[in-house]
């Protein structure tokens, strides 16, 4: 019986180079063509894998040949998972926060801006200060 459940995000993560920074800025170690760890020794492939220090799971993220997204998947047995990549709303919403604002901040600095970044330490909220000269 596998534990690893495939999860639906709000919104395409399409940008490898973004995913690897967000999961990084989360306190990852990014791994390519690995197997992400589960429940008991089982495993899944992944063309990314995102590993953390606090985790016995890890995330696999394949992307998807029809889309062009990255879909992950991961055990989410024992909030594992959620502890590290998720909010209330989503298990994956701190992921998806940290690559939209990686995103954001690539976009701002191709057309050339400055961009300094805050995060609150106490609700995770990132703020980006685009200079525009």
């Amino acid at each position: 019986m596998s534990h690893f459940t495939k999860t639906e995000l709000p919104i395409q993560l399409k940008d490898a180079a973004m995913i690897k920074k967000a999961a990084q800025k989360l306190g990852c170690e990014v791994l390519e063509n690995a197997e992400a760890r589960g429940w008991r020794g089982q495993t899944h492939f992944g063309e990314i894998v995102l590993r953390h220090k606090n985790s016995p799971y890890d995330v696999a993220l394949i992307k998807n040949k029809k889309t062009g997204a990255y879909e992950p998947i991961a055990d989410l047995y024992g909030g594992h998972i959620e502890n590290i990549f998720g909010t209330s709303e989503h298990p994956y919403g701190k992921l998806i926060a940290r690559y939209g604002a990686e995103k954001t901040k690539k976009l701002a600095q191709v057309l050339g801006y400055a961009v300094t970044e805050t995060v609150d330490p106490k609700t995770g909220t990132i703020t980006h200060k685009v200079v525009i000269q």
